[in-house]
């Protein structure tokens, strides 16, 4: 099988090669910036990823990370920022 390359390992590069994989084909995974690395909105997940994660096998290696959960945030609109609770 001709080797399958990707360019990016953020979510959507990891997530192609994990499919190509499964499915058998070799894969060659390219990052330009090292792991890991301070992105605040990549250390975000929404609850609709469970069943991605899932589809992907790692949703397991997910949890086991233990990932900090967010329950409330602070926009900074303008001058004087506001706290919202997250439902």
């Amino acid at each position: 099988m001709i080797p399958i390359s990707i360019a990016g390992a953020g979510p959507a590069g990891s997530a192609a090669a994990l499919s190509a994989l499964s499915e058998g084909a070799p894969v060659h995974l390219f990052e330009k910036s090292p792991f890991p690395r301070h992105k605040v909105c990549g250390e975000f997940l929404y609850p609709e990823i469970q069943p991605p994660l899932e589809s992907l096998g790692v949703w397991s290696a997910f949890l086991n990370a233990a990932p900090p959960s967010i329950h409330s945030v602070t926009p900074h609109p303008g001058p004087s920022p506001t706290a919202r609770a997250l439902a």
